[in-house]
């Protein structure tokens, strides 16, 4: 998965865009993750409170495990892809420019 993609879409996926939702390529996006997420789930529950649910993933420490693994598969191929500058790709994963905390 992670040397067969060759450009960071592929790896990634494309960006999402407000009130559109839109079937992409990227590797990383359908296998591992969103089949984790939702395999997580349990179709009994009201919602199917998988992963995709933040309300409550957010006290889940397999969800902060399972991203982590996602980060370091982007790691790994990010190391592989020395060519793709981050500075440039927009509406993937960050922008190195944005400060995660208010006012840091």
């Amino acid at each position: 998965m992670v040397s067969e993609a060759k450009t960071s879409e592929l790896f990634m996926d494309f960006p999402f865009k407000t009130g559109e939702y839109e079937e992409c390529p990227g590797s990383i996006k359908w296998a591992p993750h969103n089949s984790l997420d939702t395999w997580l789930g349990s179709p009994e529950i009201d919602g199917r409170e998988d992963m995709g649910a933040f309300y409550a993933t957010v006290r889940d420490p397999i969800f902060y495990a399972h991203h982590s693994n996602v980060d370091r598969f982007w790691g790994l191929w990010s190391a592989t892809h020395k060519d793709f500058d981050v500075n440039r790709k927009k509406g993937c994963f960050f922008s190195v420019s944005v400060s995660l905390l208010p006012g840091v």
